[in-house]
């Protein structure tokens, strides 16, 4: 009778060491697990990263009241030679489109236009006090069969893409005399490019 006494509360006390040691082990199991890292949210990629604009520089151009533009003629055996100046009088640099050809301006109907030689570069650059330089030339009369009578013509230059500058002579006026014939013979104006250095006749 005492052995089985003894043998029932040896099975008590290793049920009971059972029950702690299941206890001990899922108490360890859910301390460790709320102890493991927490995955940190993804960082965006360089390609997601806005980028700075990119600064295109653009050109200073002239203003009209920047520039003197004159012209002057001279007359030789029936023909017109006249020379166009555009100055920068400004005291700062600044840019011209150098891709154009001087544009005549008549109301006349039988006056032709003839573009001389080939543009200049695209842009030029004026220091204060620099000048570029361009010409044109027309008929004085032997053009015409019979009688001539006189007309009017102007010349001016787109420097941008939104200004143009017109030529004025010493008296300060923009329009020039040009002899045309009375019939619907026509008279050839010729025009140049302008460029850095004055053009020979």
């Amino acid at each position: 009778m005492f052995r089985i006494s003894i043998f029932i509360f040896v099975l008590f006390l290793l049920l009971v060491v059972g029950i702690y040691a299941y206890q001990s082990h899922t108490f360890t199991f859910s301390h460790n697990s709320s102890l493991a890292p927490t995955p940190s949210a993804p960082t965006p990629s360089s390609e997601a990263q806005s980028t700075s604009p990119t600064i295109i520089n653009q050109p200073t151009f002239c203003l009209s009241s920047d520039l003197q533009a004159e012209v002057t003629t001279d007359a030789a055996a029936g023909n017109i030679y006249g020379s166009l100046t555009i100055k920068n009088i400004s005291n700062k640099p600044c840019q011209i489109d150098g891709n154009n050809f001087i544009q005549p301006i008549f109301t006349a109907t039988n006056i032709t236009v003839t573009q001389q030689g080939q543009p200049g570069q695209a842009l030029l650059t004026l220091v204060p006090g620099e000048t570029v330089y361009s010409r044109f030339h027309y008929p004085n009369g032997p053009q015409c069969n019979g009688t001539t009578r006189t007309g009017a013509i102007s010349f001016q230059y787109p420097i941008s893409p939104t200004d143009t500058i017109g030529f004025k002579n010493q008296s300060g006026n923009i329009n020039q005399p040009i002899t045309l014939c009375m019939s619907s013979q026509p008279t050839e104006v010729q025009v140049w490019s302008i460029a850095m250095q004055p053009l020979n006749q």
